[in-house]
């Protein structure tokens, strides 16, 4: 049998109903003719298979297939029998994959057969109209799928495709909208696959493409005239003037102007408008608003100006405006005389009116000028007081120039005339008198008169000539009476004066001075009195007395609007008439037997009337005290107990006082203190008795005897409650007559048992235990802290007794063994041999006793607990198996041991027991079980297996498959990647198993599309079950571009280039995978006029058609793209632009053409005579290569037959730079002589070449010969005889004459012999 392909691949076109798929070969060596071909597999209904008794099978397709249609792959299989038994039965063959290669049969088509698409007008040419994303379309065809898109001619005037391979539209130019056929344009797009296909009726192909140009304000609007002027008579009434304006906007949409006034007065001028129509033709129409236009609200000249704005519409962005100047001027209608009338200015002027200030005389007199035009007017006015008033001679008004005074002047009078400057008013001048009064105000300051004493503090007026204030002195004792008077006037006279004291310093609650009228009447003016109202009394202790023995006392002035102060002083002289008198005197003092010695015990204070503030003659007068005396009815003491500061009165305690055997308490201690000033004038009969109660303090502590400061008590575990530990109840307070109660507290260390009780507790100030211990607890060891303290002096007092108590619990056994674990299992091999260790789990025993030593404690082993087999209570699980299970244990190691066979058991129940040393034992018991292990193999199901997954798949553990691997034994299996990859784990998941993507997965197809791993299933025993996974990673498109060759440099290409030369390549991958469905990549080049090409598939770029470097229309140099880009995808593209120039190579033949007498003949000719040197032709040589970078020198030379000794050239070699000519003379070597050479025809060839190139020229020259000889007679002296008589014969020869002629070429040359 040959070898069967396991893969067929073969283009849907011919896989057509009936077409051969294969024909399987198989020979049998009997010879045996085969007898059945059976098609096998999921996707046997899909293919025919006939017998070949000879070759074996041919397979043939059961109907049409279609790629494009999902027939992609078939998987199919064969059976082929010839039905003899010795042949060993049919030959299988399983898994034929039969795939379907796509072909381009299919017509690419729109998704809709038009597209409405809008722009402005103003879209600049090279703008994108239609973008890529805009047009939907497909082909069926997968691959290849390269498609072409096309414009019809018609769209190509206005749109063009920068690339075919995209439908990417472009405006070739801008389009107008008020161009009527620019407002729709049509383009019809066409897209073609590489086969031609364009599709039929059923598809949308072409596409017809609406284009739709909208308006935009882009076209500046005009007025018409661009400026404006109308006369208008004055006292014009409001309405219409003048022509409307008419204005244009050239746009057709509704961009409706509107007409605006600029720099107009509102309240004289406005202006409508109103446009409509095509273009919006309008009219802005101007008027007047006010009543009567008034000429005086022109400029002088009579003149409006100002612009009218008409303005369309802001459209994004866009406005225009047109402006139109107007003036508008104005012309009076009447004129007429001034008027003036006498008048006085209504109201008085004030005195203190400002500089500045002035009166509207036009108003005052009423002036009037019955002209409609402002015309200017001169003022002027005469009269007394014209230094102090002014007037502008412009305006009229009159102004006051200085201060006026109504006490200097008080009226003036002014005869005021008004003249028109251009003097046509009648008269052209007028006048009247005005009259100005002024009045009086409060102006003058009031002044003080005939005092000596005072000076003027003005708060509004200028103090003119201060004087020194008067001291009024007065003894102490001194009555009430008037002290001094004083005169006040004011030259105003205007109100009455109001006097009265300001303040007085330093104040009282009542003020002691008062000022008066002296006279009978004080109004303006007059006199007035300041007097003191008490007697100058300071004693402190006289209600009537004054409080400072010196004063000072302002008095006010004031008319109103000024105010004027001055100052009196008065000091009264003071008298040391008074006794001390002690102010405070405590009765009693209240101490302690505790208070230190040098503390304050009180404070005397005592004071003396004559000793008053700012007193000056007794500044030094003060109280001094003295202790007179100390003495106790229950204590020796005296006055050395105490100290009396002399100067401030303070009471200190000089010796301690201690009242210990005192009966009586407090003791009672009577101190006598007098006082005295430095004058000697104390009063030595007032004395002051104090009584200082001493009272008893409780400055000793309780005394607990017998009870040390630390005391330890040991207390057994079974102690009952109410075990008396230490007796405070002896502890007492020894302080004298204080009959201290005491009690005592826990401090500190006491816990509580279960159940909130206190271990411990006082009872009647007995420590006594108060819960049973128990050693077994965690705690063994407590310290307490104890307090004795006397009850009424609160916590923690300096007297408080502190007592530590350290208690030990004295251990008993009482404790039963407990299982700290009570469930172990182990697992041990049907074949463990005799003596085999049982490995427990957990690994060690884990059990206590409560009484405090732990059974496997190492340093206490079994000291109450010891580890027993209760083989009693051994279970047997198999009921066919009688005997107890065949375990030991050794005690003292704890270990269990195999003892016989375990093959007939299944498993084994043991019940494990503790008991210690006093009998007890552990309830509940432990469990031991003991598990056979039969040793079965996992199996996993199926054993190999196919997964797909995305590239895609997230980086976590994520299934993927499930695994499917159990083990019989009920073992928990284990699971690992025997051959795999860090992008995947085996995770046991619910046990059977499964692969999932790890944590750190990173799946990428075109690095890696297919993983193969092996998971291994292992249960605890060792056994191992393997999975074989092939895992596919499917491509998604994702990928990016990457260029790893590319035309690194702009190109160079000589113009010699062969068409299909290979300039370079572009060479790119996708990063989803040449190989995938999104990896293709299309290569294409834009720019080069179709010079350049690029295979779309390969990116192989060369020349496509020959270039000329001397092609005028060749661009040179000229910019291209290289773009590669996926079709596939959403456009993913790369493109680099380079530079191609073509460079020059020498590929033209040097050419020369002749010139006779400036003309192209074809035939030349030469005058026989002409000398030698003359010039008798021009050539003009030129070589189309030439170029500045590629001077091209060309040599002559002649060649074939030419006389060289005929022909010269002027220069044999010329250098051509760019396209310039080179002119070169072809001139006689010899003269010309045509009777003696007598040549007639010579051909001139030569060759012109260049470096590499060269043509030969031929051109014949005809010499023309001259008529320059005469004939002549060769036998002009020959004698000839005649017969006379000769016979006339006709035609007899008489006389042969011979006459040669050196012109013997030339014709009828009219030379005569």
């Amino acid at each position: 049998m040959q070898p069967f392909p396991s893969v067929i691949s073969i283009p849907e076109s011919e896989a057509q109903n009936g077409d051969a798929v294969w024909k399987f070969v198989v020979v049998d060596a009997d010879d045996d003719a085969f007898t059945t071909c059976t098609l096998t597999g999921a996707d046997a209904g899909d293919f025919t298979s006939t017998v070949d008794s000879v070759l074996g099978c041919a397979v043939s397709f059961n109907g049409a297939k279609d790629f494009d249609a999902g027939d992609e792959s078939f998987t199919i299989g064969l059976q082929i029998d010839t039905g003899n038994v010795m042949d060993g039965g049919p030959i299988t063959i399983d898994n034929i994959l039969i795939s379907i290669r796509d072909v381009d049969d299919e017509a690419p088509c729109f998704s809709a057969a038009t597209l409405a698409v809008s722009i402005s007008e103003n879209t600049k040419a090279g703008s994108v109209i239609v973008d890529a994303t805009d047009v939907t379309f497909s082909d069926p065809d997968t691959d290849p799928n390269y498609l072409e898109f096309n414009i019809a001619s018609d769209g190509y005037v206005d749109f063009y495709l920068p690339t075919k391979s995209l439908p990417l539209i472009v405006s070739r130019r801008q389009f107008d909208y008020e161009v009527v056929a620019d407002r729709s344009l049509t383009i019809d797009l066409k897209v073609t696959d590489p086969k031609g296909n364009t599709g039929g009726a059923a598809c949308d192909n072409p596409i017809a493409i609406t284009v739709t140009v909208t308006n935009e304000n882009d076209n500046p609007l005009y007025c018409d005239p661009r400026s404006f002027h109308i006369s208008l008579v004055d006292r014009r009434t409001a309405g219409n003037f003048g022509t409307p304006i008419a204005c244009t906007d050239p746009d057709t949409q509704s961009f409706n102007p509107t007409c605006t006034l600029e720099n107009a007065d509102l309240a004289i001028f406005a202006v409508t408008g109103a446009f409509s129509g095509t273009n919006y033709v309008g009219n802005c129409q101007l008027s007047t608003v006010a009543a009567n236009l008034d000429i005086n609200d022109a400029d002088p000249d009579g003149y409006f100006y100002f612009d009218l704005i008409v303005t369309d519409q802001t459209i994004n962005g866009v406005q225009y405006t047109s402006t139109v100047a107007v003036s508008v001027q104005v012309t009076p209608v009447s004129n007429g005389a001034l008027s003036l009338t006498t008048a006085t200015y209504g109201s008085t002027v004030p005195e203190d009116e400002d500089v500045g200030f002035m009166i509207d005389t036009q108003a005052v007199l009423s002036y009037s000028d019955p002209s409609d035009k402002e015309y200017q007017h001169v003022w002027s006015m005469t009269g007394t007081g014209t230094n102090t008033w002014g007037i502008d001679p412009v305006e009229g008004y009159i102004y006051l120039i200085r201060p006026l005074d109504f006490e200097d002047m008080n009226s003036y009078t002014f005869t005021v005339t008004v003249e028109r400057d251009d003097g046509t008013a009648i008269p052209p001048s007028t006048s009247a008198d005005l009259t100005i009064n002024i009045g009086n105000v409060n102006d003058e300051v009031p002044t003080f008169s005939a005092t000596p004493y005072a000076y003027t503090d003005l708060t509004t007026a200028t103090n003119t000539n201060p004087t020194l204030p008067k001291w009024k002195t007065l003894a102490e004792g001194a009555l009430a009476a008037d002290l001094d008077t004083f005169s006040v006037s004011d030259a105003d006279g205007l109100t009455n004066l109001v006097v009265s004291i300001d303040s007085v310093y330093p104040s009282e609650a009542v003020n002691p001075f008062s000022v008066t009228c002296a006279g009978v009447t004080c109004t303006t003016s007059g006199t007035w009195k300041i007097s003191l109202l008490r007697a100058a009394e300071l004693d402190s202790n006289d209600a009537t007395r004054l409080e400072s023995n010196h004063y000072t006392v302002t008095i006010s002035v004031t008319d109103g609007k000024y105010v004027v102060k001055n100052f009196y002083h008065v000091t009264i002289t003071p008298a040391n008439d008074n006794a001390p008198i002690i102010t405070a005197n405590p009765q009693t003092v209240e101490i302690t037997e505790a208070a230190q010695v040098g503390s304050k015990l009180t404070h005397f204070t005592a004071t003396d009337n004559d000793d008053i503030t700012n007193q000056r003659e007794f500044s030094a007068v003060s109280v001094r005290y003295t202790l007179t005396s100390a003495s106790s009815a229950v204590l020796t003491v005296d006055g050395s107990f105490f100290s009396l500061d002399p100067q401030t009165g303070d009471l200190f305690l000089a010796k301690e006082i201690d009242t210990d055997g005192l009966a009586t308490l407090p003791a009672t201690i009577s101190v006598l203190v007098d006082a005295a000033d430095d004058l000697g004038d104390g009063n030595a009969a007032l004395q002051v008795d104090v009584t200082i109660n001493v009272h008893e303090v409780n400055d000793n502590a309780p005394e607990c005897p017998g009870i040390s400061q630390v005391t330890f008590v040991a207390v057994p575990e079974s102690s009952a409650v109410g075990f008396d530990l230490v007796d405070f109840s002896g502890c007492d307070d020894i302080d004298f007559a204080q009959s201290q109660a005491w009690a005592t507290e826990i401090v500190s260390g006491n816990v509580g048992a279960s159940g909130g009780a206190q271990l411990f507790v006082l009872t009647a100030n007995v420590l006594e235990l108060g819960h049973i211990l128990d050693y077994d607890e965690s705690q063994r060891n407590f310290e307490l802290s104890v307090r004795v303290y006397e009850t009424d002096e609160g916590p923690l007092s300096s007297h408080d007794q502190f007592f530590t108590v350290i208690i030990s619990v004295v251990p008993e056994q009482d404790g039963v063994p407990v299982w700290d674990t009570a469930v172990y299992t182990a697992t041990m091999p049907a074949d463990a041999e005799f003596g085999s260790l049982v490995v427990i789990n957990p690994s060690q025993w884990h059990y206590s006793d409560p009484d405090g030593l732990l059974a496997n404690d190492p340093d206490n082993p079994h000291a109450y607990g010891t580890l027993s087999l209760n083989s009693a209570n051994a279970l047997k699980i198999d009921a066919a198996v009688v005997s107890p299970c065949p375990f030991t244990l050794d005690a003292e190691a704890e270990d269990l041991y195999v003892v016989s066979s375990l093959v007939a058991y299944s498993s084994c129940d043991l019940v494990m027991r503790l008991t210690d040393a006093a009998g007890a034992f552990s309830a509940p018991d432990a469990t031991l079980t003991v598990t056979l292990d039969l040793d079965s193999v996992p199996v996993c199901d199926p054993q190999t297996e196919l997964i797909t997954i995305l590239e895609t798949q997230a980086a976590s553990t994520t299934l993927i498959a499930d695994l499917n691997c159990v083990d019989d034994d009920g073992d928990t299996l284990t699971f690992s990647l025997d051959q795999g990859d860090p992008n995947f784990e085996a995770v046991a998941g619910t046990g059977t198993g499964q692969l999932a993507s790890s944590a750190i997965a990173a799946f990428d197809s075109s690095a890696k599309s297919s993983y193969n791993l092996v998971v291994a299933a292992s249960d605890p025993d060792g056994n191992t079950a393997v999975v074989k996974i092939l895992v596919i990673v499917q491509v998604v498109d994702d990928g990016t571009i990457t260029c790893t060759a590319f035309p690194a440099t702009d190109l160079l290409i000589s113009e010699a280039t062969d068409v299909n030369t290979i300039l370079g390549q572009m060479s790119c991958l996708d990063s989803d995978g040449a190989g995938t469905a999104y990896g293709h990549l299309t290569y294409t080049v834009t720019g080069s006029n179709g010079n350049i090409a690029i295979d779309p598939t390969t990116g192989v770029i060369f020349l496509a058609q020959k270039v000329d470097f001397e092609d005028a229309a060749l661009t040179n140099p000229v910019t291209v793209d290289f773009t590669v880009w996926n079709p596939d995808t959403s456009g993913t593209s790369e493109t680099f632009q380079r530079t191609i120039e073509y460079t020059n190579v020498n590929d033209n033949r040097p050419t020369c053409t002749f010139a006779y007498d400036g003309t192209n003949a074809p035939l030349g000719k030469i005058d026989d005579g002409t000398v030698a040197g003359t010039t008798i032709a021009g050539l003009t040589c030129q070589d189309n290569d030439a170029t500045a970078a590629l001077n091209q020198i060309i040599t002559l030379s002649m060649v074939g037959n030419t006389d060289a000794t005929l022909f010269t050239f002027s220069t044999a070699t010329c250098t051509l730079v760019s396209s310039a000519t080179c002119s070169i003379d072809i001139n006689l070597a010899k003269d010309i002589d045509f009777d003696a050479d007598g040549a007639e025809f010579a051909i001139f060839e030569f060759q012109v070449s260049d470096s590499k190139l060269s043509n030969v020229y031929s051109q014949p020259f005809v010499t023309v010969p001259v008529n320059e000889f005469e004939p002549v007679f060769d036998n002009l002296d020959d004698t000839v005889s005649v017969l006379e008589n000769s016979p006339i014969v006709g035609g007899s020869s008489i006389f042969t004459v011979v006459a040669t002629d050196g012109d013997s070429s030339v014709s009828s040359d009219g030379q005569v012999s």
